[in-house]
């Protein structure tokens, strides 16, 4: 007991006290109101952080949302199609999504191409419902293209 009394012990128990109070204390002052608006940028804030449990009915606008999540789509499949480019021909190779499915992405494989094959154009479909590839073979021979769209589905 006489130990506690040494001004040396006192000034621990005392600055320990300080010390667990004072970060209680501070947690205290900054709270929802004390913070400007458009101070802490989503650069400042970690990953995984804001879920959808924090956000209020509204926050986000359905314009920002992208068209899997405007839709409620749940599931993705990839839809292939493959066609042959003659020799020194040019030909359009598409692959098209279901009626009920919606085109996210896609792409090309040309397993035999050489530095006399040229895709033009890898994109969605002018209808909007498929993946393509203009494909112009410059080549000696026959090409085979395979066209892949990346389909969106709903629950």
């Amino acid at each position: 007991m006489r130990s506690l009394r040494h001004p040396a012990t006192l000034i621990a128990i005392v600055a320990l006290l300080v010390a667990l109070t004072g970060s209680a204390y501070a947690s205290g002052l900054i709270n929802g109101k004390s913070i400007r608006n458009g101070t802490i940028t989503g650069a400042k804030l970690a990953n995984r952080t804001v879920t959808g449990a924090k956000l209020a009915n509204g926050a986000i606008a359905t314009a920002n949302l992208s068209t899997v999540v405007r839709n409620g789509l749940t599931y993705f499949e990839p839809v292939g199609t493959t066609g042959t480019v003659g020799a020194g021909a040019t030909t359009v190779v598409e692959a098209h999504c279901p009626s009920v499915a919606i085109p996210i992405s896609g792409g090309y494989l040309i397993p035999n191409a050489t530095n006399t094959t040229t895709v033009q154009v890898d994109a969605l479909d002018e209808a909007g419902n498929g993946w393509k590839a203009q494909v112009f073979n410059n080549g000696a021979s026959a090409i085979q293209v395979s066209v892949e769209a990346v389909c969106a589905f709903g629950p």
